[in-house]
Formats: structure tokens, sequence, C-alpha cells
């Protein structure tokens, strides 16, 4: 009972950590939010993966489940429909506007869109909070104690809780 209560303390520490990073950072402010924020948009726009060399995104070189799921999450916030044809820019840094806006794209993301894909990024850093337990669970033989504290050791990295807090892959 007393290590079910500690998991649950430590992962709800984490989202509560995570949760004031996504708040206190200004949208698309976030290393990287902008590239992977562009690649969500490619992919809710498209509705397909994108080729870097043809398409010129950046973060093409991420696992597609990130992106895929935000762009369900994105397409279900939208209120507006986007542009039939949309000229994308070449493989540059991609600022985002605080309105939520990139240069050279028709559509601004309501904020509100980038806080639901930071929730997203927060989801799966505390899943893999639970993968990083249950692995060392079973590099410990089973034991509750080691486990648990690599569980908490990978939560409260300050890296951890600041990448999980973004828009971005790295978390999934």
């Amino acid at each position: 009972v007393l290590s079910g209560v500690l998991l649950a303390a430590v992962v709800a520490a984490f989202l509560a950590l995570a949760g004031a990073c996504a708040l206190s950072t200004p949208v698309g402010e976030a290393p990287a939010e902008g590239e992977h924020a562009e690649y969500v948009d490619f992919v809710w726009r498209t509705g397909r993966l994108p080729d870097r060399r043809r398409d010129g995104i950046v973060q093409d070189h991420h696992p597609p489940l990130y992106p895929v799921l935000c762009a369900l999450v994105a397409a279900d916030l939208a209120s507006i429909r986007p542009p039939p044809s949309i000229s994308l820019p070449g493989p540059y840094r991609v600022d985002v506007r605080l309105d939520g806006s990139f240069p050279g794209k028709a559509r601004p993301w309501p904020r509100v869109t980038f806080y639901a894909l930071r929730g997203l990024s927060m989801l799966g850093g505390a899943a893999m909070l639970l993968a990083l337990r249950a692995g060392a669970r079973a590099a410990f033989g089973g034991r509750r104690g080691p486990a648990l504290a690599a569980m908490g050791l990978g939560a409260f990295l300050p890296g951890d809780a600041s990448s999980s807090s973004s828009a971005e892959a790295q978390a999934v």
C-alpha cells in the first residue's frame, strides 16, 4: 500500500512540476517547440507524414506517434479550416509568434491548442516514468525500493520535467 501511495505521489509531483513549467513558459518559447508544432501542423493539414527533403519539416526524424496524436488533438480543437494549399518553408528554425501563428503559415493556432499539446507531452512523461519503474523493477529482481528510487530520480531531473512540459516529442 505504501509503495502505491509513493508511486502516486511521485507521478502527481512530476505532473505538478511539469504543469508549472508549461504554464510559466510562453507559447512557442520552449526549446524546439516551434519545429515540433510545425510537424504536428503538417500532419494535421495533409494527413500524412512529412519527408524532410520534399516538405522541409526539420523534426521529421522523430517517431510519428506524438505528431499523429497531437494532430488528432489539434483537429479536435481547431475552429477554422486550413487553406487548400500552403507553401512550406525550407528547413529553418521556425519561430512561433505569441498569437500561435507560424511565419509563412495562413492558420494561427489558438493558445489552447499549445496547452493541450503540452498536456499530452506531460502525460507521455508520466507514462515514461512508469516504464522506467517497470524496467528498474525487472532489473532489480522485482524489488520495489530501487524501482521507485529510479522513478523518483527520473521524475525530478529538471530536464525531464521541462521537456515534458512543452509541445515536443521528447517524452513520448
